[in-house]
């Protein structure tokens, strides 16, 4: 026979069977949103409890909402609304922050329910439960137990959901932050290709190598460039004596002694060095490393290696044609030399007629003075002396001529520039006259007497207000003045200047006067301002044209001093 159960038994039973639907709840719930798991709930617990009313409010997530759920039992006799509830729990539990479950009534009228309640969570995070009833045993220990394991098994899906949605959402965030690296690598491995092309590019074009050595280790890294810069395969293996090899036998000690030193000590290196190549003809490399130790300690040197074979070519080649610029302007400038004493020809035999003048003259004298009955010896002797003197000048005005047309040395001394240029004024007056041209000079007395050739400076300042006059020849209105004057230009320098008051030179043509073969002269060869520009920068000097005011034009020259050594050792004495 079976036994019969008695009402514990029942009892018993039936609340095991209640835990049991708790706890499948878990599996129930998983993935469930919190809506369904609020609403799953709430029937759950009628049910267990034969309950008349249920409120279930699971709080909101981040960028969620609250989830409330009231459910009153079919047949329940209980008025209370939702609206009264939340109000009477929300007084009921405002002081009450004891966990567990909490137990307490609500009346409405003369209806009593009894209710009890839970929340779950930090800080009352995970949300509450209420359960009330009309029945006067509601609620028993058991049931406390049941709401508090529903609760839990609640709180531990929300849990679990909150912690998958932030997997979630922590593997959506991982997938973007590496596909954002992803793609971030991928553009600086482009960047990189395209730096590395153009760097290979870059160095084809500039003929520039480069290279890595640690001497410690040995290693070495050349780019392609640096290949072909000694005429190697780049799949051929490193090693130095391949570098050696290529070097010229005159380059190679020094090129070793280079690589020693780098090996024995830290610093800069810089040398240049020939090496062979296919072609027969020889390369010149410049080679510049720079010591730098890496992150591990080690000591590795930073290389590049240029080739300057054809700025080396072109060195050469400009010193060649310096030296051939420089021969023909020897060459031309002996050409000008003897075109300007053609030029100059004139004013020199005015030179010399004076002093044959004064030879016959003085000659005369002398013979008459010794054909008197009485002979006047004195003023015979006076009279020799004078064609003595005028011999002497006239020898010294065909040398210097003979010397200028010869290529030879000027013949310097100390000159008194005041004297040349009143000497310069005597010489051009007769010629001024018969051009109607006042010619006058203004000399700074007690100016120190430059080291020049005479001769030389007579010949620019001469062939300078021979153009002044010629440039007031024909139709002119106003003064017609020509002024040589002189001062002193700074402590070291004196100045002439030839001044006159024709009229002018025009803007455009002031960049090329002293040109050779520039004239402005329909007779003109263009040669005497190049000549004496050339002249006075032979003497250290500088020549240049300025305007004159109120109009005409104004030739400027300045003279270097020697300094006071150099006059003593000019004058013969002794050296400090």
């Amino acid at each position: 026979m079976l036994s019969r159960q008695t009402p514990e038994e029942a009892t018993r039973k039936r609340r095991i069977n209640d835990l049991v639907s708790i706890l499948s709840l878990r599996s129930l719930w998983n993935g469930a949103d919190r809506a369904s798991v609020a609403t799953t709930l709430t029937d759950l617990l009628l049910q267990l409890f034969d309950a008349d009313l249920v409120l279930v409010r699971l709080a909101a997530g981040e960028g969620e909402e609250d989830v409330e759920i009231y459910r009153v039992a079919p047949g329940s006799r209980t008025i209370i609304t939702q609206s009264c509830l939340v109000a009477h729990v929300a007084d009921w539990l405002c002081g009450d922050r004891s966990p567990g479950i909490r137990v307490g009534g609500l009346g409405f009228g003369s209806q009593l329910v009894s209710l009890m309640a839970t929340n779950r969570g930090m800080q009352d995070d995970f949300g509450l439960i209420v359960v009330g009833s009309c029945s006067s045993t509601f609620p028993t220990e058991s049931e406390r137990l049941l709401l508090d394991i529903a609760a839990n098994e609640a709180l531990i899906c929300l849990q679990d959901r909150r912690r998958w949605h932030d997997q979630a959402e922590s593997a959506v965030e991982l997938d973007r932050l590496v596909a954002e690296r992803t793609r971030a690598l991928a553009e600086a491995n482009e960047n990189l290709r395209k730096s590395e092309v153009q760097l290979a590019e870059a160095q084809r074009l500039s003929l520039t190598g480069s290279f890595i050595w640690c001497p410690t280790t040995g290693f070495m890294h050349w780019s392609a460039q640096t290949y072909r810069l000694f005429d190697y395969d780049p799949a051929m293996p490193l090693e130095p004596d391949r570098i050696y090899e290529r070097i010229l036998p005159d380059d190679e000690q020094g090129f070793r002694d280079v690589i020693e030193k780098a090996r024995t000590s830290t610093g800069d290196f810089d040398c240049e060095f020939r090496v062979k190549s296919a072609d027969g003809m020889g390369r010149s490399l410049h080679f510049v490393i720079r010591a730098r130790y890496e992150p591990d300690g080690c000591l590795a040197y930073y290389g590049a290696i240029q080739d300057v074979t054809e700025r080396r070519r072109a060195e050469q080649e400009a010193v060649r044609r310096e030296r051939r610029m420089a021969e023909m302007r020897n060459e031309l400038a002996h050409a000008n030399r003897l075109a300007t004493v053609g030029q100059l020809s004139t004013s020199i035999s005015h030179d010399v007629r004076q002093p044959l003048a004064s030879l016959v003259l003085s000659s005369r004298a002398g013979l008459n003075w010794l054909a008197c009955a009485q002979p006047n010896i004195n003023a015979a002797r006076i009279a020799f002396e004078r064609i003595q003197a005028a011999g002497q000048r006239a020898s010294e005005i065909l040398d210097r001529t003979k010397a200028f047309a010869r290529k030879a040395q000027p013949s310097k001394e100390f000159v008194e520039i005041n004297t040349i240029v009143a000497d310069t004024v005597a010489l051009i007056a007769p010629d001024a006259r018969r051009r109607a041209i006042a010619v006058s000079a203004d000399l700074t007395e007690g100016l120190a007497a430059p080291f020049s050739d005479r001769v030389q400076i007579q010949q620019v300042i001469l062939n300078l207000a021979v153009n002044a006059m010629e440039a007031m020849d024909g139709p002119h209105e106003g003064p017609r003045q020509v002024m040589i004057r002189t001062w002193k230009a700074s402590e070291d320098a004196v100045g002439v200047g030839v001044c006159d008051t024709g009229p002018g030179v025009p803007q455009e043509r002031r960049g090329r006067l002293f040109d050779a073969f520039y004239t402005t002269k329909p007779g003109g060869m263009g040669m005497g301002l190049a000549i004496c520009r050339d002249i006075i920068e032979a003497h250290g000097g500088k020549l240049w044209m300025v305007p004159n005011e109120p109009g005409g034009a104004a030739f400027h020259l300045t003279l270097p001093l020697l300094s006071d050594r150099d006059c003593r050792l000019e004058r013969g004495g002794a050296t400090p």
